[in-house]
């Protein structure tokens, strides 16, 4: 099993988002001041930030169930970084 892990700081996820969030401007001919939260919301989807915390909760879940020793060492000296990410996340969600 091969893991990748990408470290997404504060101006990558910034980066990341305006490239996802111009893609729906650009499928639903959308203008840059609009805001894509109600498209985003009727298709269903999530902002890209909020995936990516997702896929790492889920890697995290599995490693959790996992037998191995190893992993359950690395889940306890990660998971507080973790919680710390997505309560960021999520702050930066309501700010906005």
């Amino acid at each position: 099993m091969v893991v990748k892990k990408w470290n997404l700081n504060t101006s990558d996820a910034r980066s990341v988002d305006v490239a996802w969030n111009n893609a729906f401007r650009k499928i639903f001919k959308g203008f840059w001041r609009e805001s894509v939260k109600p498209l985003q919301f009727y298709c269903q989807c999530l902002p890209v930030t909020m995936l990516i915390a997702l896929r790492e909760m889920q890697f995290w879940k599995k490693m959790y169930y996992h037998d191995s020793i190893v992993s359950h060492i690395l889940e306890m000296s990660v998971i507080t970084l973790w919680w710390q990410l997505l309560l960021d996340i999520i702050s930066q969600l309501t700010m906005s």
